[in-house]
């Protein structure tokens, strides 16, 4: 983890599939290596307080075997 300390996820789009349901697509970089994803995610305001949830896996295969770096 030393030689990569950190990963990002760059949000490019957000498409409304239902009410309050959504696929969310974006860049994930994961030890330096980027790849376009996609999952779906759920939202709702209550109280003025937005709510968000998503959960996606990752194959880490995906990302040029970056278990062996």
């Amino acid at each position: 983890m030393e030689k990569f300390p950190e990963s990002t996820f760059e949000l490019t789009a957000i498409k409304p599939v239902s009410e309050g349901n959504y696929e969310v697509s974006g860049n994930l970089t994961l030890i330096g290596n980027t790849r376009n994803i996609s999952f779906p995610a759920a939202a709702s305001v209550t109280d003025g307080k937005a709510k968000i949830h998503a959960k996606f896996d990752i194959n880490r295969k995906d990302c040029n075997n970056y278990s062996d770096r």
